[in-house]
């Protein structure tokens, strides 16, 4: 991979800077990864020419994806993968389930495979990153669906016997 990105789309801004973001990151990457786009208004933004993409389907909580140019890459595999069935409470109230990742398997103009994972792990609260809290509801969720997300990732690469693995 010459250049990847990674980008969060944010879904508390419009689709249309979603866009932005990605045409200017498209300009200079081979590949990007991208959370927040679970809905058809966000992931249709990865629709360029010259570009394929992979977002995940199995539901609201599966909202990442992959995106990578067609002339650099050919899909070998997608999935959706479930990164926990522990149900945890975070300190906002809010159930941590549900959570899920989305992996391709590419193979590159030059004959390399390449896995790529990204997931969106439930750790987006910056006092719990600065205290570093991994006993708190958070922390437990955040280091399970880590783990988990790192361990399929590593299957993956194992079956199909990729020369990489990118997990973001």
């Amino acid at each position: 991979v010459s250049q990847s990105r990674y980008t969060a789309s944010r879904f508390d801004r419009s689709p249309e800077s979603l866009e932005i973001a990605l045409d200017k990151y498209m300009k200079g990457s081979d590949l990007i990864t991208i959370t927040e786009v679970d809905k058809a208004v966000r992931s249709d933004k990865l629709k360029e020419p010259g570009w394929k993409h992979y977002v995940g389907n199995e539901g609201p909580r599966d909202e990442t994806g992959v995106a990578w140019k067609e002339d650099k890459f050919e899909l070998i595999y997608s999935e959706s993968y479930k990164t926990t069935d522990k149900t945890w409470i975070n300190e906002r109230g809010w159930r941590t389930n549900d959570a899920y990742s989305s992996y391709v398997v590419l193979e590159s103009n030059r004959g390399e495979i390449i896995v790529v994972g990204v997931a969106h792990l439930p750790w987006g609260i910056p006092e719990e990153i600065r205290k570093m809290n991994f006993r708190s509801e958070t922390g437990k969720s955040f280091i399970d669906q880590a783990r988990n997300f790192k361990k399929r990732g590593n299957q993956l690469k194992r079956r199909f016997k990729a020369d990489a693995l990118l997990l973001s």
